[in-house]
């Protein structure tokens, strides 16, 4: 099994631009080659030539704007620090 640690939070990947000729390009170049970084120096084993399971998981904090105006605050507070709830979640592809 390999095991990859990427810091920092998840996001997003944005939609392409379009330079004026047609041409597609990234806005999130840093950002990719910073997530790049960090795999090749765990990583230093040759490519994989097999099929491949991917198993993620992240963890992720909620975000103040998700309680809303104040008005179920405590009903969502409850339920955000529920004792059996784990705040990693995972994703397998």
């Amino acid at each position: 099994m390999i095991k990859l640690t990427i810091p920092g939070n998840p996001i997003p990947k944005h939609r392409p631009r379009f330079r004026r000729s047609g041409k597609a390009y990234s806005d999130q170049t840093a950002q990719m080659d910073v997530f790049r970084e960090y795999a090749a120096l765990q990583y230093t084993q040759n490519p994989l030539e097999t099929a491949l399971s991917v198993k993620i998981e992240y963890f992720m904090v909620r975000p103040k704007a998700h309680y809303g105006k104040g008005q179920n605050i405590a009903r969502i507070l409850k339920s955000a620090l529920h004792k059996n709830r784990h705040p990693v979640r995972t994703l397998t592809i």
